[in-house]
């Protein structure tokens, strides 16, 4: 069957629709005991950390400058602390 342009505008696109504001996929690297917590959540994590941060986004909390190191654990007031090899995870919640 041989198609031409004017029948091809014709037919109905399959898939999804395009999205007005897409979701970006990056790439950054955390430290294991934070993926852990988040993972341990259960299914949907992805968007309870994009609640998170946004969040934090619209109390200023985030910024280009580094916290000092003694303010490191404690920038997001998300209590996350060091455990021992082998321990539970740390509770994550939005």
């Amino acid at each position: 069957m041989e198609v031409y342009p004017e029948h091809y505008k014709t037919w109905k696109k399959l898939g999804r629709p395009p999205v007005v504001s897409p979701k970006v996929h990056i790439g950054f690297r955390l430290a294991a005991d934070v993926v852990d917590a988040v993972r341990a959540t259960g299914p949907g994590y992805n968007a309870r950390v994009e609640k998170v941060l946004r969040i934090a986004l619209a109390k200023g909390e985030l910024s280009a400058d580094p916290p000092a190191a003694d303010e490191e654990a404690s920038a997001f007031g998300t209590g996350l602390q060091a455990r021992a090899p082998g321990a539970a995870p740390p509770k994550f919640s939005c």
